[in-house]
């Protein structure tokens, strides 16, 4: 049954962030304050737009603590998600002892919900991921739909299935999204796909909306790594928080779409 305490939850993330490592750049989310559903956001990113796996952590832990709290609140609240990244990149980012595992590995292997959880100690953040888990907590919606459902398209990505559920994304401008209580970086803000010494030309103009989580990473790359990068003037790309906006609404988007599924 529903939950005025569930929680619908989509993570963005960047599998070439740098050479070395990956990140996820959002923790996006859902939750009913007031009796209407307000999305909430997590950037891994500082001030002045600069990412940090540290600031990732952070922003692992807070969720966490926040599932943890809430459900004292609500016992029969769900995190809903699509697909087991998520809790899977969870585990992997309060894990104590084992780095996080690379995003790309975290979208090809079959997650077990048991397996890399710290022991059941709720004063750690892991124990209390482990807690969540254990009692069900967490589900993949994607992992339902496969074992209930027949639908007349293509695979079962979220794209398709909102589509059965009768959910239509919602044009860009169509939405004020100037009240959401978040920071954005103080300068001139902008992102693209590789980080390479090399500058490169690319179209700055920002002007299209993301349809798919490509192009989240894609102006994820021209916001954090805009220095890389060159405009089809070739002049040097600033930092533009416009691209921000937008991969926000696209994020926003896959919530609104987890709740209608």
């Amino acid at each position: 049954e529903m939950s005025d305490g569930d929680v619908y939850l989509d993570f963005e993330g960047h599998p070439f962030w740098t050479i070395e490592e990956d990140i996820i750049f959002l923790f996006g989310y859902i939750v009913k304050e007031g009796g209407s559903w307000e999305y909430k956001e997590l950037w891994s990113h500082d001030a002045d737009g600069n990412p940090s796996k540290e600031s990732e952590s952070e922003n692992a832990e807070k969720l966490i603590n926040y599932f943890h709290e809430r459900r004292k609140e609500f016992p029969d609240m769900k995190v809903y998600h699509y697909n087991h990244t998520e809790r899977f990149l969870l585990s992997q980012l309060t894990a104590s002892e084992t780095p996080m595992s690379s995003i790309l590995s975290a979208f090809s292997q079959q997650f077990n919900p048991f397996d890399e959880i710290s022991a059941d100690n709720e004063e750690t953040t892991s124990g209390k991921l482990n807690k969540l888990i254990k009692d069900g907590v967490f589900v993949d919606l994607l992992a339902v739909i496969r074992n209930s459902c027949q639908v007349g398209c293509r695979g079962y990505s979220l794209k398709s299935l909102e589509k059965v559920a009768g959910f239509s994304r919602l044009e860009q401008e169509d939405i004020d999204l100037t009240h959401l209580d978040h920071d954005l970086p103080n300068s001139e803000e902008s992102s693209a796909l590789f980080t390479n010494p090399d500058a490169r030309e690319l179209n700055s103009s920002g002007s299209e909306d993301i349809t798919a989580g490509a192009g989240a990473v894609y102006e994820y790359e021209l916001y954090a790594n805009y220095e890389n990068y060159r405009d089809e003037n070739g002049l040097q790309l600033e930092r533009d928080s416009h691209r921000l906006e937008k991969i926000r609404k696209y994020n926003w988007d896959d919530v609104e779409a987890t709740k209608e599924v």
